[in-house]
């Protein structure tokens, strides 16, 4: 039986013990996507250790092939600070995910009005509040730490560019 069959199974939402049953049967991706409802259902600490773990493990990560915005897009939608080391750990892991660049890199990273509130990357977005200059600047640090020797700037309406230091 999936985690899904069991939601679907108890006609509303999940309860500390519903997720704690169900957690071990989860996928990477659905444990990521599930930390604000696993919060919401006040789910037991160390449950929430387990769930941490897993995501903070390299290996796991890297076989997820997730991106670092996704982890990033996972810290914005959770409420609480549980999971932040662990997020933290999970988008470094990540960053092997993204394909190494050999030689020299300019990075250029939008920060013009249009990456900002108004124009929503997608329908999603706009609950995890996550503007497109931030996916920008996340998917440029991205390379740029991926980039044997990069520099990284930023453009916009007032200023032309400026160096950005990739974190």
């Amino acid at each position: 039986m999936t985690w899904e069959a069991v939601a679907g199974w108890l006609h509303g939402p999940m309860d500390a013990d519903a997720w704690s049953a169900v957690i071990p049967i989860m996928g990477y991706g659905a444990l990521l996507k599930n930390l604000r409802n696993f919060d919401d259902a006040s789910v037991p600490d160390e449950v929430a250790e387990r769930v941490a773990a897993r995501l903070a493990d390299p290996a796991r990560v890297a076989k997820s092939r997730l991106f670092p915005f996704n982890f990033y897009g996972a810290h914005k939608a959770v409420g609480s600070l549980r999971w932040g080391a662990a997020l933290e750990k999970a988008l470094q892991a990540s960053l092997s995910n993204v394909p190494a660049l050999p030689g020299r890199t300019l990075v250029v990273v939008d920060q013009s009005p249009s990456m900002f509130p108004g124009y929503p990357f997608s329908s999603k977005q706009q609950h995890t509040h996550i503007t497109n200059a931030d996916l920008a600047k996340l998917f440029g640090s991205a390379v740029a730490l991926r980039a044997a020797d990069a520099t990284m700037v930023g453009y916009g309406n007032n200023v032309v560019s400026r160096r950005l230091p990739p974190r």
